[in-house]
């Protein structure tokens, strides 16, 4: 997974491709977020997570699949099946990030999912409701890993 991820990161072309060895995964990307330990976070953290689980209300059920703009990512990252999961980002400074506007940073993030989410009739079973923990946040325990 994190070698297809790689792949495609390093043609620094914003967009979804799902083919590339084979295919079969699913996948969420990423624009503008460092390979650093808190841009890895905050893409993940915030990017995908904290921006839309409040947005997913279908626990147990089958979600209206119209609205999944607003929850897909959540729901791809903690898919009860999904067994695997690779990542990576391209510093894409030297040609420049294509398909994004302007003010992004040149950073592509990719990653894919197998087996893959978010599939019709598959939701109230990989899907579970949340255990009540704290929300916790991209930087949360970096400054213990910044620390002389």
């Amino acid at each position: 997974m994190a070698e297809t991820a790689r792949v495609i990161a390093q043609t620094c072309v914003y967009g979804h491709v799902t083919n590339i060895n084979g295919g079969g995964y699913g996948q969420n990307i990423g624009a503008g977020y460092p390979a650093t330990p808190l841009g890895m976070g905050n893409f993940v953290t915030e990017g995908l997570y904290n921006s839309e689980v409040n947005n997913y209300v279908s626990y147990g059920s089958e979600p209206d699949t119209s609205k999944l703009n607003q929850w897909g990512h959540f729901t791809q990252i903690v898919w009860k099946s999904t067994t695997s999961v690779g990542c990576y980002t391209a510093d894409c400074t030297a040609t420049g990030l294509q398909n994004v506007g302007s003010g992004v940073p040149p950073y592509f993030t990719v990653c894919n999912y197998s087996p893959p989410g978010n599939f019709i009739g598959a939701f109230a079973p990989n899907i579970g409701v949340s255990i009540g923990l704290p929300t916790v946040h991209a930087d949360y325990g970096l400054s213990s890993m910044t620390a002389n």
